[in-house]
């Protein structure tokens, strides 16, 4: 029996029916004030501003409008413009707007300017218009929906098809079942996919994810099979480990990407890569200490490499040594904001110091 659902449309299921009759179709000028109040919010840093033009019916959409918006006041743009194709406006059935729109930016003075292209949605609430993000072509499947740029409708059908799966086998793995359902979001171009996250964006990337958002993923209608099964396991491992604790994004970046990259290669890959990889790193003296590689923000941008496979070396060798059971326990410490120290001390029995020291000794002699 076929289980999905393809839907091609601007996110009809989404949104609220209008609540006031219209005497005429929309036009350019009803949504050209919010556009002029977007613009002004995004160059003066002003978070809140933005996020008053906003959607909140997608509580996806809306948290990550939040974290966009956020970023504002610590990475202001420079010459931050909107351009809508006028032409191009088009009223949907729903009484939505959709109309195809260009951002442009310098995320300093210095840089070069950035431009992003993508067919926008408005949508009118009580006689007051909202950007309501992309139009996306839709597909759903049991707890996931999957929301892609037109061109990937192919992988688009393959993510549905493959996340169920991964999703119980990551839940099994961590010891959780989070109940909502997984949105995933495609993007045609790297550079749409990195200003959805903050306009100042700038690192190459094929995956993101963070808590309330959707899984963000580069199309790439190629990729299927166990190559599109590691990077959703991945992703989803993100998921499942904030589900954990409400300070889950506060625990060190290795953590949180060793625990994605242990689920990827219990459910697909497997670990033997990262474990040569490591194991030279450790013949030559070329291992990163943990504060090293625990702030996204910081030094660890520099050792993306280690923050990795380390990291994943160190959760294996964590489960290897204790068990899985206690490994989760570990994490759920943590993400309670518990201390390295004070999670390892409490769960594993031994201080974090003494299970490095450990841990080292194994890459050294792993016989």
């Amino acid at each position: 029996m076929n289980r999905l659902h393809i839907a091609v449309a601007s996110l009809t299921l989404l949104v609220a029916p209008l609540t006031l009759a219209r005497s005429a179709p929309p036009t350019i000028a009803d949504i050209t004030p919010v556009i002029e109040r977007m613009e002004a919010a995004a160059n003066a840093g002003n978070g809140p501003a933005f996020l008053a033009e906003v959607d909140t019916a997608d509580a996806v959409f809306l948290q990550e409008q939040k974290m966009w918006a956020k970023d504002l006041k610590d990475h202001t743009p420079i010459d931050f413009d909107i351009e809508l194709s006028a032409d191009e406006l088009k009223q949907q059935a729903d009484g939505t707007i959709t109309v195809p729109l260009q951002m442009s930016w310098k995320p300093t003075d210095k840089a070069r300017t950035r431009e992003v292209n993508f067919t926008a949605r408005f949508i009118e609430r009580d006689g007051t218009w909202r950007y309501a993000g992309e139009t996306w072509l839709r597909v759903n499947a049991p707890g996931v929906v999957v929301l892609s740029d037109p061109q990937f409708k192919t992988e688009a059908v393959h993510i549905a098809a493959v996340l169920p799966a991964v999703r119980e086998g990551v839940h099994d793995i961590l010891g959780i079942v989070v109940e909502e359902d997984q949105q995933v979001k495609v993007y045609a171009a790297m550079r749409h996919l990195q200003q959805s996250i903050y306009l100042s964006y700038t690192q190459p990337l094929g995956g993101w994810n963070e808590p309330g958002e959707a899984i963000k993923v580069m199309g790439n209608e190629g990729q299927s099979g166990r190559a599109l099964r590691s990077l959703l396991a991945h992703e989803y491992g993100h998921c499942a480990t904030f589900a954990l604790g409400d300070k889950s994004t506060l625990m060190p970046w290795w953590v949180l990407e060793g625990v994605a990259e242990y689920c990827s290669a219990e459910l697909v890959v497997g670990p033997r890569r990262m474990e040569r990889q490591v194991a030279r790193w450790a013949s030559n003296d070329n291992l990163r200490s943990w504060d090293q590689l625990a702030d996204f923000r910081g030094e660890a941008m520099n050792h993306m490499g280690h923050v990795y496979n380390q990291g994943h070396s160190m959760i294996r060798y964590i489960v290897d040594t204790y068990s899985l059971d206690k490994m989760r326990a570990w994490l759920r410490m943590l993400a309670g904001g518990a201390t390295l120290d004070e999670a390892s001390m409490g769960t594993l029995g031994d201080s974090w110091s003494d299970i490095d020291q450990a841990w080292r000794a194994r890459l050294a002699n792993p016989g």
